[in-house]
């Protein structure tokens, strides 16, 4: 079973069903979603992947990184603001200091 990753922000209850060894051509929809597609969902998770690296292994302060790294995503930046992302930017960071 697959669910719609807007569950959590737009309470959509969009249900798939994939059985296992399938493409995705086999996809079935089992309950429709309540939103229309996010067009920028790609560049927001590739903004998320892109500052938890940053977050990890670059120093200085969290919010230059941020701000550098929405520079180059500005969709996902107006979709996670800086306020939004900052306590997991800090877990983030604070998961590699201790692995050392």
């Amino acid at each position: 079973y697959l669910a719609c990753a807007e569950m959590k922000r737009a309470g959509c209850r969009a249900r798939a069903i994939l059985p296992v060894g399938e493409t995705t051509d086999q996809l079935r929809l089992t309950k429709p979603h309540n939103h229309p597609p996010n067009e920028n969902a790609a560049e927001r998770e590739e903004f998320i992947n892109h500052l938890k690296n940053a977050a990890r292994m670059m120093p200085g302060s969290l919010k230059k990184i941020y701000d550098n790294i929405a520079s180059l995503y500005p969709n996902g930046a107006r979709q996670l603001p800086f306020r939004s992302i900052c306590s997991s930017l800090h877990r983030w960071r604070r998961s590699v200091a201790s692995q050392e």
